[in-house]
């Protein structure tokens, strides 16, 4: 089983939407690379630096049963978000 997450800066109230089979490992990579000043994905790290790491909220948005089913899922939700000012996708 895995899950869609979502990241949100509650401070401006962007997100960022991603899928992993180990939410907790991958929440805790995504803060590893926030806090190095390393993350890929360059307007989430800076709204990481300028509202800090307490105003970062990750969550499950979806549970998905199947690998497969996990990328169609997570794409689904890309192309619904992806682009917009309020997403870091």
């Amino acid at each position: 089983m895995g899950i869609i997450y979502r990241i949100t800066c509650t401070a401006n109230g962007k997100f960022y939407i991603g899928s992993t089979v180990n939410k907790n490992q991958r929440w805790a990579r995504h803060r590893k690379d926030l806090r190095q000043g390393t993350h890929p994905n360059k307007h989430m790290q800076a709204s990481w630096d300028m509202h800090g790491e307490s105003s970062f909220l990750f969550e499950c948005i979806e549970e998905v049963e199947s690998a497969v089913e996990l990328l169609i899922t997570e794409q689904r939700y890309l192309d619904l978000h992806v682009g917009k000012n309020y997403c870091f996708n």
